[in-house]
């Protein structure tokens, strides 16, 4: 049996309920206005941590004993108690390095990660398009059906992905109750590839019925291959989050960090300075929250601040893809006869696209007048 893929209204709205999207910030703000922002940074998240109070605390209680007397010793350099800020120097530095590359490599995984799966998504439109295009009029329901399972595959790829219930797929209306049963049992990656495989035997169905209608037979493989885009995309995300950072490294460089936070809580503390504690506040705060974020940034499906918005995106991709899938074109219904015999040579009024006159001046001035045609125009 054939089933139809519209409507999706109900399917937009329930992914768009579960996520809001990235925090848009203005780079021009003054360094102070940026500094003092508290929400949607990593700060909170460090103050909640018992371990950032504890190295405080620490610090504050080598301060306090420095000047109650009992590590008098200390600023002496001759003395058992004393510590060169020349030997805090080298592990500050080692510590400093390592940091800095672990949360380059994290960013830069971050990146990948974002490339590829801004790519799958993409792929849904130019599987909507190729597939109306060329099994639209001749087996429409194939061309729904191939639709829903590749747009299903996609969502439950990163609902596997965050580890969310698959039954919300069946209320979004991407899948029927009895294909999710028939997904029981498989694991969470084997089951987008399955119903990509759906997918597959569809096309190639409606693309069978389509040749006695004169469809090119290279059209098939066309949708094929992106299908096989789609899952190898799907494939390189999840090589990339089963491949973190060596947990010798991550272990190696917490014990720096440790190590570090230690030595400066001792050392700020036997000093008679006053800025030596919101120094040490501020330097522990900073270290730690490096390390926060680049491990937020190293698995960025999640519900972190940093996280992708795939929900968001979903329901972007989703409701586009509905209308490319089931939208009215204006001409189609006489094969553009219409609006062909009213098409004439292109005139492109350029100057509509320039919001100020001063721009359009710096156009002329810039010797892009040429491309400018002198007609007349109704924008800004």
């Amino acid at each position: 049996k054939e089933y139809e893929v519209a409507p999706w209204g109900p399917a937009c709205a329930e992914v768009a309920r579960m996520d809001g999207g990235h925090f848009k910030y203005d780079g021009r703000e003054g360094y102070i206005c940026i500094a003092l922002r508290w929400n949607h940074t990593v700060v909170p998240q460090i103050l909640l941590k018992p371990t950032f109070w504890i190295f405080f605390s620490a610090h504050i209680a080598v301060r306090c004993g420095y000047h109650a007397g009992y590590l008098l010793g200390a600023s002496d350099s001759q003395s058992i108690l004393y510590i060169s800020w020349n030997y805090v120097k080298v592990i500050t530095a080692m510590t400093t390095f390592f940091e800095v590359f672990y949360t380059v490599q994290c960013y830069s995984r971050y990146i990948k990660l974002y490339e590829t799966t801004r790519d799958m998504m993409g792929t849904m439109w130019d599987f909507c398009i190729d597939v109306r295009a060329h099994l639209g009029r001749h087996a429409q329901q194939h061309a729904r059906l191939a639709t829903r399972y590749f747009i299903a595959a996609v969502a439950m790829f990163f609902f596997d992905m965050q580890v969310l219930d698959r039954d919300s797929l069946e209320k979004t209306g991407l899948l029927k109750g009895w294909e999710v049963e028939a997904l029981q049992g498989h694991t969470r990656h084997a089951s987008p590839i399955i119903i990509l495989q759906w997918c597959a035997d569809v096309v190639s169905a409606g693309h069978e019925k389509a040749l006695d209608k004169k469809v090119p037979p290279n059209v098939r493989k066309g949708l094929v291959d992106k299908i096989f885009h789609c899952r190898q995309k799907q494939g390189e995300v999840v090589d990339i989050m089963c491949l973190p950072v060596p947990f010798a490294y991550f272990h190696l460089l917490n014990t720096m960090i440790v190590v570090n936070l230690v030595l400066w809580a001792y050392g700020m503390g036997i000093t008679n300075s006053i800025v030596a504690t919101p120094v040490y506040f501020f330097s522990a705060l900073i270290f730690m929250g490096m390390m926060e974020l680049a491990s937020q940034l190293s698995d960025p499906f999640g519900t972190d601040e940093v996280d992708f918005p795939v929900h968001a995106w979903m329901s972007d991709y989703m409701q586009l893809s509905q209308r490319l899938a089931e939208g009215s074109i204006p001409g189609e219904e006489d094969r553009w006869a219409s609006v062909l015999a009213c098409e004439q040579k292109l005139m492109f009024q350029t100057d509509c696209l320039l919001p100020h006159e001063s721009v359009r001046t710096l156009s002329r001035n810039s010797g892009y007048e040429a491309l400018t045609v002198n007609s007349d125009c109704d924008g800004p």
